[in-house]
């Protein structure tokens, strides 16, 4: 997977690997084909009722998320040091993304 390709596509797939999910197994809990998860990959633009099916089926949603510009100063700055302990700059979605998979933050340990 490219390092560019789209952030919600680079989830579902990272997720697939955290999780051992194959594309069949993705394909029959998703409805979406194969080939097109492989599309994915490198070029074809994705659907929202597409990405969603995929997502749902590994248990990912997809969000709208604002700019972290447009938060209160102090939220920003939090979201920014959560963001730099972890290696992750913005755009927010990536930060929102980081904190819904890692447990040890849902735990208050970030």
């Amino acid at each position: 997977m490219p390092p560019r390709g789209h952030p919600l596509v680079r989830a579902l797939f990272k997720s697939m690997r955290e999780k051992s999910v194959t594309y069949k197994q993705l394909s029959a809990a998703s409805g979406v084909k194969i080939s097109t998860f492989k599309a994915w990959r490198h070029h074809n633009s994705i659907t929202p009722r597409s990405i969603q099916a995929a997502l749902s089926a590994v248990d990912l949603r997809a969000l709208p998320v604002p700019f972290l510009e447009t938060l209160p100063s102090p939220l920003a700055e939090k979201l920014r040091e959560i963001g730099d302990k972890h290696g992750i700059e913005p755009p927010i979605s990536q930060l929102v993304m980081l904190a819904a998979d890692a447990p040890k933050m849902r735990a208050g340990q970030c």
